[in-house]
């Protein structure tokens, strides 16, 4: 706990004074009735609870007295206390105006939390031994030794450390056995793992040769790699003259099927011709055209057929290709096995 400024209005002699503190040693200098005491008493009475209604300055009717500090958790408090008219006492968290504690018995049990002190009288201890009240210094030094002891084992506790460090010990000597029991155990398994080093020899010479073996492997998968990327180009080059072969199939489709529409015009108008005329002369022309179209209609069909020929080439083609993917899918994976390896 670390007192850093106290704050005194119309408090004895001081109407109004701030007086702040630094790390360290702090000293307070002044001549007799000045008001160092009164320091002193102020914060006592500010943060142990005390009142004394004579110290109010004389003609006021009421002294304000406010104290900052910072406690053990590294959190800044200002406790304020207000003497006679509209007595009140308060402590607040640095920066907020709403008090999160009041009464005099709650906020001295909260700064005796706040010292770390575990006596059951932390004033005492602040009027005894942090502060020495004025002309009472050396007071304890001149009391006879067991006095003197009883004195400060009363201020201190010192039993309860006595205990600490026992049980200290104690802690200390148990876990030292636990640590030693369980590095014995440790050892005593190190001992087991150890091998012998020819045994580990001849377990890298397997590994180094195994790692040769598949760094073959690996060139070959390389090489195979390269037959499939060319395999590959020349398959993209076969479909591109499957999908032209594919175009002009179409194309001849179409105008098979406008002949064939064309022809059974003429059929119909040959039909037509023979019901009308007897005579073969004047069909001629039109059974020599019929002839011709049949000839085309014949042709058309022997182009058909090559071009079905070819799209089962293509479809042969295609099916062979998905295998050759496959196998380079085969060929990745085991190029990825053995960058892991």
């Amino acid at each position: 706990m670390i007192i850093e400024k106290v704050e005194l209005i119309d408090f004895r002699s001081h109407r109004n004074s701030k007086i702040e503190f630094t790390q360290g040693i702090n000293l307070l200098l002044g001549l007799n009735g000045a008001g160092k005491s009164s320091i002193l008493d102020a914060i006592a009475y500010t943060l142990w609870g005390e009142s004394d209604t004579n110290s109010i300055a004389k003609g006021k009717n009421q002294a304000r007295i406010r104290v900052t500090f910072t406690a053990n958790d590294e959190k800044r408090y200002i406790v304020e206390k207000v003497m006679g008219k509209s007595a009140s006492h308060k402590i607040f968290n640095e920066g907020e105006r709403t008090p999160f504690k009041t009464g005099s018995k709650i906020i001295a049990e909260f700064v005796k939390n706040c010292t770390g002190i575990k006596s059951s009288n932390s004033k005492e201890i602040f009027d005894s031994v942090i502060v020495a009240k004025q002309n009472s210094i050396t007071e304890v030094f001149s009391l006879q030794p067991f006095k003197r002891a009883e004195f400060f084992n009363k201020v201190f506790e010192t039993e309860i450390y006595k205990k600490i460090a026992e049980n200290i010990k104690n802690d200390t000597l148990r876990n030292y056995k636990t640590q030693k029991n369980y590095n014995d155990e440790l050892i005593l398994n190190l001992v087991g793992k150890i091998v012998d080093v020819n045994i580990l020899q001849t377990d890298l010479d397997n590994i180094n040769s195994t790692l040769q073996s598949e760094n073959s492997q690996f060139e070959k998968l390389k090489d195979d790699l390269s037959s499939v990327s060319f395999i590959i180009e020349k398959h993209n080059d076969l479909q591109n003259k499957i999908q032209n072969e594919e175009l002009t199939l179409s194309h001849i489709i179409k105008m098979n099927d406008l002949n064939q529409s064309n022809l059974l015009s003429k059929n119909n108008d040959l039909q037509k011709a023979l019901d009308s005329c007897g005579i073969i002369d004047e069909l001629k022309p039109i059974y020599d055209n019929y002839i011709k179209l049949r000839e085309e209609d014949r042709d058309l069909k022997s182009r058909i057929l090559e071009l079905e020929k070819k799209e089962k080439q293509r479809i042969a083609a295609e099916k062979k290709l998905l295998e050759i993917e496959n196998e380079t899918n085969i060929i990745n994976n085991k190029l990825e096995n053995t960058n892991k390896i």
